[in-house]
């Protein structure tokens, strides 16, 4: 509208708008402004070439965006603090160390103060490259370095974002000692911990799987005189639930509504609370209270919050927490609550149906589980995954009548086993040592045209090295190859470990001779059997 008037726009004009496609992403429209204005002999500015460099940046094109800078130094226009800033930026997000120190040197040479937020892309390009301990040893050089005066700090000295973001990378890496050290060394530069560097720490420590570590440092925290927020109790909730401790865990939830500190309502950071929230209640065995944090979650509508493909709603794990919980509660309540998940997810939730089911079948209650099961016939959903997952969960719980029940139900039901649900079945009677039984499925398995398969032997085979039968292991094997079946390492160490147990060493060494004679690996675990027969022979030579 201005050019439309006569007017001329003027730098400051184009800068701003410039700015706005920049931040929006849109790299073209910036780029062709820029042109508009070289048409215009309006000069740019180093705040037009700021806004150009962060649009490619965010672009990812990094390379020119370097070559803008470069651009502006040739026409004499000299870059500033936030220019070389935006570029360095980008290659630290792209982890590129060795470009983000070669722009800090040319700022040095130019005569600009390097910064610590420049200095802290060195830092995030180091953590981004993988090199945490590269990171950890600039990170102390910025804090040996000499301040200018007693009373003033560098500009370059680390803030609590430099140590949090080192930090965290090396509690991801489960660099336990080195994250004690730049501890301590924060604490003598007079840095004061802040709540994100403690979450920071403690994601790392659980992604390292250093759970008790994240524990510790949660309760040094907290011994502290932490300050709370709502993602910091968020994360020692998930920290309390990883070690088992979901009481500890539920006494957090309790002092973030005792302090009147608002939860998240909208993004991924308020499912993530009430997810967490959900869980706890859930374990610590307040469900009444669970049932509460998943309305107000629903309430916030948090359900409508971006959904990842195949993954139901955002609050899926929290239903499925509570379902779990009121499964040893009330029947009753657990169909409501599922109702309230299907009804969010506008469809038949099979998985969560067949979580349920398992659960219900192998540590509740058969009656139950039917009721269930019921509802999944009703919509014609039966499947044999189904049945195989809820005969395992019954094997692991060591309920192998409930896995045969469950078996004979899937038949009944008309659905055909497969080999997984045969294999299940098996090994179900193997892990309870009822030989005759595994032994006999293996028989009905093969007596219904289902072809079992080097996993159905070696389940059997290993029930008899077990049961110190090392000739029925023998025939096993061999039923097995005139059956087609080719053995594999398993089978042959599984079988050398029933021949030595039984003093056989002589076929445990056949047995090796002809493991290695089909082309199989050897196995470290089938040589020391021999060794030990060997040795328990009396045949040290």
């Amino acid at each position: 509208r201005l050019q439309e008037t006569g007017g001329t726009p003027s730098v400051e004009n184009f800068s701003v708008v410039v700015d706005a496609f920049a931040k929006q992403g849109q790299v073209d429209k910036a780029l062709e402004l820029m042109e508009e204005m070289k048409d215009l002999e309006v000069p740019p500015s180093v705040v037009t070439y700021s806004s150009a460099m962060h649009a490619w940046t965010k672009a990812g094109n990094l390379d020119q965006a370097a070559s803008t800078l470069s651009k502006m130094m040739q026409i004499r226009l000299a870059p500033d603090g936030v220019a070389y800033g935006t570029v360095m930026d980008g290659f630290a997000k792209a982890g590129k160390p060795d470009d983000v120190i070669k722009m800090a040197e040319q700022m040095k040479a130019n005569g600009i103060p390097v910064t610590v937020r420049h200095q802290n892309s060195i830092l995030e390009a180091l953590v981004k490259a993988g090199k945490p301990n590269d990171a950890a040893r600039w990170l102390l050089q910025m804090s040996n370095r000499a301040p200018q005066s007693r009373w003033q700090r560098n500009m370059d000295e680390p803030d609590v974002y430099s140590y949090a973001m080192v930090m965290g990378a090396l509690a991801s890496a489960g660099r336990v000692s080195s994250v004690e050290s730049l501890n301590q060394a924060m604490r003598l530069a007079g840095t004061e911990a802040t709540p994100l560097l403690h979450e920071v720490v403690m994601r790392g420590y659980l992604e390292a799987k250093k759970t008790k570590d994240a524990h510790r440092w949660l309760q040094e925290a907290d011994a502290s005189g932490i300050s709370l927020n709502a993602n910091l109790v968020c994360c020692a909730i998930d920290v309390c639930l990883r070690n088992r401790k979901a009481e500890e865990g539920f006494r957090w939830l309790e002092r973030i509504q005792e302090a009147n500190i608002p939860v998240p309502t909208q993004g991924s950071r308020a499912v993530l609370f009430h997810i967490s929230a959900v869980k706890c209640c859930a374990q610590a065995g307040d469900v009444d209270a669970g049932f509460d944090w998943l309305q107000r979650a629903e309430n916030a509508g948090l359900n409508s919050e971006q959904k990842g493909k195949g993954k139901g709603v955002p609050l899926r794990p929290a239903y499925l927490a509570l379902m779990k919980a009121f499964a040893f509660r009330s029947m009753e309540i657990l169909l409501r609550v599922l109702e309230s998940l299907e009804e969010a997810e506008e469809s038949i939730d099979l998985m969560a149906r067949c979580e349920l089911i398992e659960l219900l079948a192998s540590k509740i209650s058969r009656k139950d589980a039917l009721v269930l099961l019921q509802r999944v016939k009703d919509e014609g959903k039966l499947s044999v995954f189904l049945f195989s997952r809820t005969i395992s969960a019954c094997t692991k719980a060591g309920r192998v009548d409930e896995a045969i029940f469950w078996f004979e139900e899937m038949q009944r039901a008309g659905i055909e086993p497969d080999t997984v649900a045969w294999n299940s079945i098996i090994n179900a009677c193997a892990r309870a040592g009822r030989a005759a039984e595994a032994e006999m499925w293996l028989g009905k398995m093969e007596a219904s045209g289902t072809t079992p398969d080097v996993v159905s032997y070696n389940i059997v085979i290993n029930l008899c090295a077990h049961t110190d039968r090392p000739q029925e292991a023998q025939n096993w094997l061999k039923q097995m190859q005139e059956a087609g079946i080719h053995p594999d390492e398993v089978t042959y160490a599984t079988v050398i470990s029933a021949l030595t147990k039984a003093n056989m060493v002589d076929e445990a060494i056949d047995m090796l001779v002809t493991m290695e004679e089909v082309g199989l690996p050897r196995n470290q675990a089938a040589y020391a059997r021999v060794v030990t027969g060997l040795g328990r022979a009396g045949r040290a030579r």
